[in-house]
């Protein structure tokens, strides 16, 4: 019964410490202007300037529902990496329209997708740009079962949905 506690006791720890590393805020010279950096959920991405442009592009975008009929048998074993720059204008459009299509799919954004938000020269505490081959923002990084299988970067191809469809077909 103590072991439980313990373990129990253990994980609340581990949950508060890793909601207080959530939704860093610092201010970026560059961009001139404060931006969220590192670790960072949806509560994070609608709040402040981004929240506004955000709350905009995602009730101003139509997804395309004939991919997303499609696209509901792909996402099983799907885990997403976004990487964004809350000061990028790419981001700003790119981000909202992407959450609206997982929406639409009923996706488990709350836990399937981690979400890294880098300052203008693409770093943030604790990640390395390096390490996820990151060059532009934002990028999509799909995995099914922890492997890569593909990535949507800066802008789609032809549409997120579509892109989406060819890179979950592999």
């Amino acid at each position: 019964m103590k072991s439980k506690l313990f373990f129990l006791l253990l994980l609340l720890v581990q949950i508060s410490v890793k909601s207080q590393n959530l939704n860093q805020t610092k201010f970026d010279s560059k961009a001139n202007q404060l931006i969220l950096i590192g670790y960072c959920d949806k509560t994070g991405l609608l709040s402040g300037e981004f929240g506004r442009d955000f709350a905009l592009e995602y009730n101003i975008y139509t997804v395309n529902q004939e991919y997303i009929s499609k696209l509901k048998g792909l996402i099983d074993g799907i885990t997403i990496t976004i990487v964004l720059g809350t000061w990028c204008s790419d981001s700003k459009v790119q981000v909202p329209r992407f959450y609206k299509i997982l929406d639409e799919l009923k996706f488990d954004t709350q836990n399937k997708i981690t979400l890294i938000c880098v300052d203008t020269d693409k770093t943030a505490p604790g990640v390395s740009a390096a390490d996820l081959s990151l060059r532009l923002v934002p990028t999509f990084i799909f995995y099914r079962y922890d492997k890569e299988i593909g990535r949507i970067i800066e802008k789609p191809f032809t549409s997120l949905e579509e892109d989406m469809l060819k890179i979950l077909n592999r």
